[in-house]
């Protein structure tokens, strides 16, 4: 098969041939912590690349494979036959110097630099990640924004939503992290989606931490073409709620908005996705309003011009406010004419970026 290593056929047979090949792998581990490096675990007892090839065991079938893994399949092979022949012994006598603390590259001490240091430790004590990328810095104002990928587990949205606030609190405002988390098997089995926003972002340039030294690389596809899943779906999930809201601005009683809110609240996280999704070829969680707008910023500085309107709307409280009408409850909002305009305005502007995106796709 094209792309293909004369040897890789030989691994793959030897592969195939040795059913608890990925125990045996396991069982080095703890003496060969670098083997860590080549292999993207799938849970605790497995690894991707080995399920993989697994799978067309089972199937008797070559040609099932991912052919974009091929160039993975290929580097895993000749790391792996470097890594017995030549680096065993390096490995073996630094095993016993290995600390195992946890690693932070050194910092200079610039009133910048002191404070990512500090916020890089907060987040490392209440998230406990395996790595840590910071790939984007933004100042605004007198505030600093910080763009975090973690990898790890149990890197839910309730947790990192509590870290962002944690910060801003701890900052007085003056700095606030945009936070994404991923465990590396999540990474690993949607690849065939996201990879180009995630390739771009996890390098060794942008990693700032990391718990131990070996922990492995995603597998990439090679070649990989962007895919956009179900982006009309979403899309139109987002037009159709913005035309309810629409409907409802043009039909509601007088001084009666009530309604108003929510239907502007759920139309507005639902076009940022989308935005997200096909501007940056991922698709976020169901993260904090206020997170998925400053992604969107990432992707597009220009749409900061839109932010005038969130003081028309709620002032300082907009995006407290987003996250409040999102979930279920009895308060009626008091709001007023130029409020409901200025919701009509944002929802308007940013449904004609997304579409201009979603005709490019």
């Amino acid at each position: 098969m094209p792309g293909l290593h004369r040897n890789s056929g030989k691994l793959l047979r030897v592969i195939l041939e040795l059913s608890i090949f990925s125990e045996r792998i396991n069982d080095l581990m703890p003496y060969l912590p670098v083997l860590e490096q080549l292999f993207v675990k799938k849970n605790n007892k497995s690894f991707y690349l080995l399920k993989v090839l697994e799978k067309a065991k089972i199937e008797d079938d070559e040609s099932i494979l991912n052919y974009e893994l091929y160039t993975a399949i290929f580097e895993t092979e000749v790391k792996l036959y470097g890594l017995v022949t030549e680096s065993l012994r390096a490995i073996q006598l630094s095993l016993k110097h290995e600390k195992e603390s946890a690693v932070i590259p050194s910092v200079e001490e610039t009133p910048s630099e002191k404070i990512f240091s500090e916020v890089l430790a907060s987040i490392i004590e209440r998230a406990k990640p395996e790595e840590i990328y910071h790939y984007c810095t933004t100042i605004q104002e007198q505030q600093t924004v910080f763009y975090l990928l973690l990898v790890g587990n149990q890197l839910g949205t309730e947790l990192l939503n509590r870290i962002q606030q944690s910060v801003s609190d701890q900052t007085e405002a003056r700095c606030i992290v945009v936070l994404i988390g991923h465990s590396r098997s999540w990474i690993q089995d949607h690849i065939y989606l996201w990879q180009g926003f995630f390739e771009k972002i996890m390098t060794s340039e942008h990693r700032v931490y990391f718990s131990r030294p070996y922990h492995p690389t995603i597998h990439w596809e090679k070649p990989y073409t962007p895919y956009y899943p179900d982006v009309d779906l979403y899309y139109r999930a987002a037009k159709l709620t913005a035309d309810q809201f629409m409907n409802l601005r043009k039909n509601y009683e007088t001084d009666n908005y009530e309604g108003c809110y929510p239907i502007f609240a759920i139309a507005f996280c639902r076009i940022l996705r989308v935005y997200i999704s096909r501007s940056l070829v991922y698709m976020p969680n169901y993260l904090a309003p206020k997170t998925l707008w400053k992604l969107c910023i990432y992707a597009e500085p220009q749409l900061e011009k839109m932010e005038y309107l969130f003081d028309k709307i709620s002032k300082d409280r907009f995006f407290l406010n987003v996250a409040h009408y999102l979930r279920f409850n009895d308060h009626l909002w008091y709001g007023s004419v130029e409020q409901v305009q200025a919701m009509e305005e944002l929802l308007l502007n940013l449904m004609e970026k997304t579409e201009i995106l979603i005709s490019q796709s």
